[in-house]
């Protein structure tokens, strides 16, 4: 049977006794109690665009019919929150474009 130990309610199970040894002397290492927050893979982020970088890319559609998403999401989804973007706030997340209405819209997004 394989050596193990308990850490916060878990069970792990070690390959050997030097192993339990290691994971004994500074369990946090191997099972940290706050979970690491990784970067998403660089395609997965969102990527701020001039006007310049952003015109070169239509005909691509604008998401969301070229209203501020983070406008939109701050004032509850309520229509009357519903507010276009501008060209020069641009952001490209995931091979879509999205126009922001100022920089701090734009900051929320990101």
């Amino acid at each position: 049977k394989k050596p193990g130990a308990y850490f916060f309610g878990r069970y792990y199970r070690m390959a050997g006794p030097k192993e339990l040894q290691l994971f004994l002397d500074d369990p946090e290492r191997f099972a940290p109690l706050e979970p690491r927050k990784l970067l998403p893979a660089p395609n997965r982020r969102a990527h701020r665009r001039t006007e310049a970088e952003a015109k070169p890319m239509f005909p691509k559609p604008i998401e969301f019919a070229s209203y501020c998403s983070a406008t939109y999401l701050d004032g509850g989804k309520r229509y009357e929150c519903l507010v276009l973007g501008q060209q020069e706030f641009a952001v490209e997340y995931r091979d879509k474009l999205y126009f922001l209405l100022n920089e701090e819209a734009r900051e929320k997004f990101m």
